[in-house]
């Protein structure tokens, strides 16, 4: 899916040459090409969608099942629902970044080339980090707005969404969810609301990683990890609360 990058912490180089700039709401989409940068906008019209269930469960004062499954307790409701309600409309919680002319919401870059992408301090080409591993579709810079969509999220034959009577299925003899999980998230928009929620995650908790993505480990995992693991945000919206 995707992964964040701690080597970003001091900012992108300012790129040479000129790149495509579009915007979708406060999201801008940078060096995509119309073709791709359409994609991402229909991801990011998706997103809205699919999220609005998930917002208004969270409102709750007794949240859903899947609610209580994947954060435990509803003291943790406000924080999930604002949190989701920033990824709808890519509210702006960093600084302006000037190369794009953008706001500080979530930047999503296009890697095609070596030396597109590039950290200022420890010069990582993001490209070159897309290609270490082919499967990669999205690296979360972290302390940044940018998030990097590698070649693969538009080269996999995955689709969008599931069908909408997806859901996750338990092994119960071993009282298991199967695969842990990973065929019921590996579709587009899952992938993608993962890398925002990185950006939203790290700027308001100043956590970059993951403790967990199998969903038998997310689902274990304490009070204050379930709020700051993206995984049980994806599993849990993904569930249609």
């Amino acid at each position: 899916m995707g992964r964040p990058s701690h080597s970003g912490l001091h900012g992108i180089r300012s790129p040479t040459g000129s790149y495509d700039i579009i915007r979708s709401g406060r999201y801008t989409i940078v060096n995509c090409g119309n073709r791709d940068a359409a994609r991402l906008v229909s991801l990011l019209d998706k997103l809205w969608t699919v999220l609005q269930p998930s917002i208004r469960d969270a409102s709750l004062l007794n949240p859903s099942p899947a609610f209580r499954t994947f954060y435990a307790s509803a003291n943790n409701a406000p924080y999930v629902r604002q949190l989701l309600t920033n990824v709808t409309t890519g509210v702006s919680l960093y600084p302006p970044e000037q190369p794009f002319h953008q706001t500080g919401s979530p930047l999503l870059i296009c890697a095609t080339g070596d030396g597109q992408v590039v950290g200022k301090r420890y010069k990582v080409d993001y490209y070159y980090q897309c290609l270490l591993n082919p499967y990669d579709s999205l690296i979360a810079v972290s302390g940044t707005p940018y998030v990097v969509v590698c070649p693969y999220l538009f080269s996999s034959g995955v689709p969008d969404l599931p069908q909408a009577d997806s859901c996750l299925e338990i092994n119960t003899s071993i009282n298991r969810f199967r695969t842990m999980g990973f065929d019921f998230t590996k579709f587009k928009v899952w992938i993608l609301l993962e890398g925002i929620l990185r950006y939203y995650i790290y700027a308001t908790t100043g956590f970059s990683g993951s403790f967990a993505t199998d969903v038998n480990k997310c689902v274990r995992l304490g009070t204050r990890q379930m709020v700051e693991n993206p995984s049980n945000y994806v599993y849990y919206v993904a569930s249609k609360p």
